[in-house]
């Protein structure tokens, strides 16, 4: 982690609105307010210890990822992953995916998956460099 940033959870620190814009800035959604959040932290599989951000030297969040953790069977979701554009290119998501699985294997964890898009998603470039150990196309029908 660079010197000045910070990996916590939002368990550490709870920011609904800090994590709405920074998800709003990071994705260009402004459908994604802090309501919308708030909704997020009320679901049944919302866990404030799994929903890990970095922030800079002022407390602001600058990377983000959300884990939704099946401790029963042992699986893990993480979505979304995150950097806000001033931030990029500075290896804080792999970062902190790396802490995450890291985390998860203490867990007991056995598995995660990270949903993306088809290439040439940019987020491609970050999964395939933390080099996983299967990745597996999957195909989703929607009515038009």
């Amino acid at each position: 982690m660079p010197s000045g940033l910070r990996l916590e959870s939002m368990a550490e620190r709870p920011d609904a609105t800090g994590r709405a814009r920074a998800t709003v800035e990071t994705f260009d959604r402004p459908a994604l307010t802090g309501d919308f959040y708030d909704h997020v932290m009320r679901s049944p599989s919302y866990d404030p210890a799994w929903d890990l951000v970095v922030r800079d030297e002022q407390g602001a969040i600058a990377a983000f990822c959300r884990v939704s953790v099946d401790h029963t069977n042992r699986i893990a979701e993480i979505d979304p992953v995150g950097t806000l554009p001033r931030f990029q290119r500075r290896g804080l998501a792999a970062a902190m995916l790396t802490e995450t699985f890291e985390r998860l294997a203490a867990a007991g964890i056995e598995e995660a998956f990270i949903g993306s898009g088809p290439p040439p998603a940019p987020s491609n470039r970050l999964y395939d460099g933390l080099v996983p150990s299967e990745t597996r196309s999957v195909l989703r029908w929607t009515r038009g």
